[in-house]
């Protein structure tokens, strides 16, 4: 379906736009992937899935294999009930020299992709992947650090078997938890 397409992109992604490069605790990750300790946490949305209606996404990124991956969790909740999961692992590609990613969902959906800073606080990355009827997708998206505690995500130039898709909704997550969270 083209929403868990496009909720898959947003699970490649999202923890990348929340990239900063201040860092006020040691960093839990090799230096390669340092960029993107600032997105280490829980983090929220609500908004209107296409597939689903009116759902939750809900994303948990923590370090793994010793800080060489960071390994994210998301999910989209439908009446408090889960409908679609995925997982992401970020890691260092030695050859490249540059942050990949690995995407797996729970309908089947998979996807990789390598990243690029444009800015301080923005980030580019390419998605290239199947969707979950088995067709070639990919897609380009930028993702904005707002402060420490909220990002927001547009996907662009999204292609389904090689059929032009319509731009996504710019999605903004806020972070529960994590590394640079408001005390309350």
């Amino acid at each position: 379906m083209k929403t868990r397409q496009i909720s898959t992109a947003i699970g490649l992604g999202l923890l990348l736009s929340a990239i900063s490069s201040q860092a006020a605790e040691p960093s839990p990750v090799i230096e390669n992937l340092k960029p993107l300790q600032t997105g280490i946490g829980n983090w929220e949305a609500q908004f209107q899935d296409e597939t689903f209606g009116p759902v939750q996404a809900k994303m948990t990124s923590r370090p793994d294999t010793g800080g060489a991956t960071l390994d994210e969790r998301w999910e989209l909740l439908k009446d408090g009930q889960s409908v679609w999961t995925a997982r992401v692992i970020y890691f260092w590609h030695v050859e490249t020299k540059s942050i990949h990613y690995v995407y797996f969902a729970s309908d089947g959906a998979h996807a990789a992709g390598i990243l690029a800073k444009s800015s301080a606080n923005e980030w580019i990355w390419h998605v290239s992947g199947y969707d979950n009827e088995g067709r070639p997708t990919t897609a380009i998206c930028r993702g904005a650090l707002e402060g420490n505690n909220k990002f927001t995500v547009r996907f662009t130039s999204q292609f389904t078997a090689g059929d032009p898709q319509p731009d996504s909704q710019l999605y903004t997550f806020k972070r529960v938890t994590g590394a640079g969270a408001e005390r309350k």
